[in-house]
């Protein structure tokens, strides 16, 4: 029996010296290398005077595998680092684009900046994990200036609707002026009421070209 007990003991060992170098799935490592342990300690004693080495081998072997899965989640670490690192550095890319998103007057603007936003997001995409608790503060962060970003932009299209409402019932207001100058017979004043009319609906065509088609160069 003792002699029986050393061999499978060895055999033990020499199992678990393959898994040290098998390119195993950690998860799988770690399930095969518990159950190799289970198995050494259901075998029976061996001789006293082998024992001693037998231990002794096994135990540094035992290491060595415990080594190799250090190893493997050292590297899991730096990599969810590295994630993290790269999630945090796009969130101040994103502050930098909410800098001053009050003074920002123009379509043109809003949609370079939302161009920029759109991108970050699809970099954030991109990137891996990170360690669970950081990656959901980060993406927290990530997602309340993305949030910050789009109802900005929410108010200034408000704005801007409701400015387009004003100037068009403003000529609105000035079309039914001008039909009702077309029954008049009094073509001296008529004529300077009409340029009048023209005047004001040249504005409002300006105003609506600063707001939305800026860098447009306008006549008169």
């Amino acid at each position: 029996d003792y002699k029986r007990n050393q061999q499978l003991k060895e055999a033990i060992i020499f199992k678990l010296k393959q898994l040290r170098t098998a390119n195993l799935p950690v998860r799988d490592a770690e399930a095969n290398l518990r159950s190799l342990q289970d198995e050494w300690e259901e075998i029976g004693p061996v001789q006293n005077d082998g024992w001693e080495s037998l231990k002794n081998a096994y135990w540094e072997t035992v290491r060595g595998v415990y080594e190799k899965f250090n190893e493997h989640y050292e590297q899991q670490r730096v990599v969810l680092k590295e994630n993290i690192d790269a999630k945090k550095s796009l969130i101040e890319k994103l502050l930098v684009v909410n800098q001053n998103l009050e003074n920002v007057s123009s379509a043109k603007e809003w949609d370079q900046k939302t161009k920029d936003v759109l991108g970050l997001q699809e970099s954030w995409k991109k990137i891996g994990f990170g360690s669970r608790k950081e990656n959901e503060v980060v993406y927290q962060e990530f997602r309340k200036h993305c949030d910050v970003f789009f109802q900005a932009k929410k108010e200034f299209s408000k704005d801007i609707e409701s400015k387009f409402k004003e100037v068009a019932d403003k000529k609105r207001l000035l079309i039914d002026e001008a039909k009702a100058l077309s029954h008049s017979q009094d073509w001296k004043g008529t004529s300077e009421k009409l340029i009048q009319l023209q005047k004001h609906g040249q504005r409002a065509y300006n105003f609506i070209c600063q707001h939305l088609l800026p860098g447009v160069v306008l006549d008169g």
